[in-house]
């Protein structure tokens, strides 16, 4: 038999982490981030630096013209890197502003912008160094987190596997203290997405999208099977009979549920869906899992994408669209006892 504690948690992680975010602010149907004030603030410091930026490179090409091949070859590593990132920037400052307050906000931040620049003109050897600077930005590094993680947010929105594909990544590691139950594993999750630990009773670790301002999350679950180890055939005989729906908490709907393995791992994966109620908000989750058994415990990562119920397609395509991160990110678990 399969725990029910699998399952039982999914609700209060997808509340405990994402509940918060829901009730800041309205999601917009045409925004491809989530609007809070702490992602408005990011957002707009994110596109005054990339602005200034390209401001900064053209006084360069301007100020110093046997530069200019320097000035072209910065510019456009930047921009493959993180392609229409300052129009894709400026689009969600509209939907946050409006016509009339977006362009005020332009006005004041290139009068600052430029009146900064102004006072520090550059000599050729500076303007080098920040040549340099920019094609080492390209490469995400020498940036400051949130302006990272907002660049990365706002190129990946419409392919969040790429960000990890493309080798924007970040490594995490648990010594099996705490709630990693004695089992040290690996994992590699997208750089832009924040981390923070699950607390006493609680999973791992948490990872939240768009710098910790999004509405959805990558967790990494390790819980107490009561030493149950179920063999490959046990588990799709389990899933294949139906007995997993079974276990579900009220209000959870399984889509679909397989046989897997995970790090080589008798396992299974489950896509599932929850509608909840707290404080009179009323919430959807759409939840990926990817479940392995191990020494008698539950390896589980799990990506969660939550919204208002009046958002309840917005909030299954976000997970749609995760799907093939998920699948990167389970694939990247290392479980380092079975290597000792």
């Amino acid at each position: 038999m399969i725990p029910r504690s699998c399952f039982a948690a999914l609700k209060a992680i997808a509340l405990v982490v994402l509940l918060p975010l829901l009730v800041l602010l309205p999601l917009s149907p045409a925004a491809a981030l989530n609007l809070t004030p702490a992602a408005l603030k990011s957002i707009a410091r994110t596109y005054g630096f990339v602005t200034g930026q390209g401001l900064a490179l053209g006084q360069i090409a301007d100020t110093h013209a046997p530069l200019a091949p320097q000035v072209a070859s910065a510019r456009e590593s930047f921009d493959a890197a993180f392609p229409g990132v300052e129009d894709k920037l400026e689009a969600e400052l509209r939907i946050a502003f409006g016509g009339p307050g977006f362009m005020k906000f332009r006005r004041d931040m290139l009068d600052k912008v430029i009146e900064a620049q102004m006072k520090q003109p550059k000599s050729t050897e500076q303007a080098l160094g920040f040549l340099a600077d920019v094609q080492r930005r390209a490469r995400g590094e020498g940036l400051d987190k949130d302006i990272l993680d907002y660049l990365l947010a706002t190129t990946y929105a419409a392919d969040p596997a790429a960000e990890f594909v493309e080798g924007f990544r970040q490594r995490f590691r648990t010594d099996g203290s705490g709630n990693a139950q004695g089992v040290r594993v690996r994992l590699q999750l997208p750089r832009s997405w924040n981390g923070t630990d699950g607390g006493p009773s609680g999973p791992v670790y948490t990872w939240t999208s768009e710098g910790g301002n999004g509405m959805a999350a990558i967790v990494l679950d390790i819980r107490d099977a009561r030493g149950l180890n179920p063999s490959r055939e046990d588990i799709a005989r389990f899933i294949s009979q139906g007995n997993v729906r079974e276990l579900v908490p009220g209000g959870t709907e399984i889509i679909d549920a397989s046989p897997m393995s995970l790090e080589t791992l008798p396992g299974f994966s489950a896509l599932l869906t929850s509608v909840s109620e707290q404080a009179g908000l009323k919430t959807v989750a759409w939840t990926q899992m990817y479940q392995a058994f191990f020494r008698g415990k539950t390896i589980g990562v799990m990506c969660t994408a939550a919204g208002k119920a009046a958002d309840a397609a917005k909030v299954e395509q976000s997970l749609r669209r995760m799907q093939p991160l998920c699948r990167q990110v389970a694939g990247s678990l290392v479980v380092e006892q079975l290597y000792d």
